[in-house]
């Protein structure tokens, strides 16, 4: 199956990580969601995130691709926008992994892994463990995506960083 590799026509915008996250997770999100939750949103802005709510497919794992590819450009400004010195935290490898093996595939991969890589760590540093690829994976619909054994290292690795899953 063919996966996205382009930028993402929200990739400039500013989203709710959360936000972003839920609207992948449930298949979308209403406007009056997005409001309620990004208030500060602007008309042109909202209009493009509906158009891109609209056109989620139905299938959990090309969301899930989604959640990883498009979701690289959505962290990177959520944390830039965080950040006092105004720099997000961008992780290549990630999308470099994501864009050759796609998302799912380029999880598993990473969940493989004896030890978590520097991007968790980073994350940890940001106190935005609960966006960490392996939080995300214990959500649903993504935790149906993984064997027991890959649930398992995530809620491993995130309790080494004194997270609940």
């Amino acid at each position: 199956m063919p996966f996205e590799t382009r930028k993402p026509v929200i990739g400039d915008m500013f989203i709710p990580f959360g936000l972003f996250a839920r609207m992948l997770a449930d298949g979308g999100t209403s406007e009056e969601e997005i409001r309620r939750e990004y208030r500060q949103i602007g008309p042109r802005d909202l209009q493009t995130l509906l158009a891109y709510v609209r056109s989620l497919p139905a299938d959990v794992e090309r969301r899930f691709h989604l959640l990883m590819h498009d979701g690289y450009w959505v962290f990177g400004q959520f944390t830039k926008a965080k950040a006092k010195n105004g720099k997000g935290y961008w992780s290549n490898y990630q999308l470099r992994s994501v864009r050759k093996h796609g998302g799912l595939e380029a999880v598993k991969r990473y969940l493989d892994r004896p030890e978590a890589q520097e991007g968790f760590d980073r994350v940890s540093d940001l106190n935005l463990v609960e966006f960490s690829i392996e939080a995300l994976v214990l959500e649903q619909p993504w935790a149906s995506l993984f064997t027991p054994r890959e649930l398992e290292i995530a809620r491993r690795r995130l309790a080494s960083v004194g997270h609940q899953a």
